[in-house]
């Protein structure tokens, strides 16, 4: 029986082909994120961590500018009202892509309220604002900052 010997080489290099293409390592940063949330029924002065991920996109066309995966989740995030003493909590995680410049901002709304209510309660909302440095070569985050405030949404007319 004859075998050709270019099969094997052949059979090898059309499945190393159609293997699916490795994901990046995601760029992990923790930073400390604080600020006060000023509002009714009172304002709340919050306290704790945020960790922000950026991976690239897998559906990325070749050519064109990359869109990254960014990630932000909130760690331990707490805050104590002014007037009360309350405790209040602020929780959450957000996905959102988008291309990112060498310097960028990415601005994210999380719910909060007091600790312990009902889980049909009313929150209130604080706006997170994470401002980084990301080195695309290298994909690593160099630096980065967070606060938290309060949404100033325009006035209706």
């Amino acid at each position: 029986m004859k075998t050709a010997h270019w099969l094997l080489p052949a059979v090898l290099s059309l499945s190393l082909g159609f293997a699916p293409a490795a994901h990046a390592q995601a760029a992990s940063k923790t930073v400390p994120i604080a600020g006060i949330v000023s509002g009714q029924p009172e304002s709340v002065v919050f306290g704790g961590a945020a960790r922000i991920e950026v991976t690239e996109a897998v559906d990325n066309v070749s050519g064109s500018p990359p869109r990254m995966v960014v990630s932000i989740t909130l760690l331990g995030m707490s805050g104590r009202g002014s007037s009360t003493g309350a405790t209040y909590v602020l929780s959450g995680q957000t996905t959102l892509t988008r291309r990112l410049h060498a310097n960028d901002v990415v601005e994210v709304t999380f719910p909060f309220s007091v600790l312990g209510s009902a889980a049909v309660a009313v929150t209130q909302t604080a706006v997170a604002s994470f401002s980084f440095s990301y080195d695309a070569t290298s994909n690593k985050i160099v630096s980065a900052n967070a606060s938290i405030a309060a949404l100033n949404l325009p006035a209706a007319n």
